[in-house]
């Protein structure tokens, strides 16, 4: 992951979405490539790959919530309590972001655009400390 983190460089500010992306999954091949990691042979690279990329550049377990359109609200009030609404039911997904820190780097992804920032200084920072640690 932080090989892949390609937020904390300076390519952001020049690739594309999906060139981000694709820059993160040629890294994530060369990693396994050169044996840095060793999968299980039954694992399936291209589901790993993919979640590998949402996680470090992207929103994570959100991303395929997101892309379901089934799912109409998404919740998140801590790393292993994730709710979604479905159908106008409330349900709590077996999703879980892997711990505050994957978590807050998310909720970082989606303010940043928004020219927001979150710090200690923050009141709003403080409450999505509290959430995290649950």
């Amino acid at each position: 992951m932080e090989k892949l983190d390609l937020y904390q460089r300076s390519l952001v500010d020049n690739y594309s979405d999906a060139e981000l992306r694709e820059e993160a999954s040629r890294m994530a091949r060369q990693i396994i490539r050169a044996g840095e990691i060793q999968l299980p042979e039954d694992a399936d690279q291209a589901l790993l790959l993919k979640e590998t990329v949402a996680e470090s550049i992207g929103l994570g377990l959100l991303e395929p919530l997101l892309e379901d359109e089934s799912v109409t609200e998404i919740m998140v009030n801590g790393p292993d309590k994730v709710y979604i609404e479905r159908f106008g039911q409330l349900q709590k997904s077996t999703a879980c972001f892997t711990g505050n820190a994957s978590l807050i780097s998310v909720i970082e992804r989606i303010v940043a655009p928004l020219g927001r920032r979150i710090d200690e200084g923050s009141p709003w920072w403080m409450h999505v400390c509290r959430m995290a640690r649950g």
